[in-house]
């Protein structure tokens, strides 16, 4: 799920650079919002685990 998430963040600002309904700035920071996002819960998911 987390790669999907990326792939269409990336996607999604591609798209809206293209058809200058966002600046590039605006969208590069969406997709580092989801980067951000997932390596957070990638984080809280390896630090939640139980030890073996």
């Amino acid at each position: 799920m987390a790669f999907d998430a990326l792939v269409v963040a990336f996607g999604l600002s591609r798209v809206l650079v293209e058809l200058d309904l966002a600046s590039p700035l605006t969208t590069y920071g969406i997709l580092s919002i989801v980067i951000l996002l997932n390596g957070y819960l990638l984080f809280r998911f390896f630090r939640d685990r139980p030890q073996l």
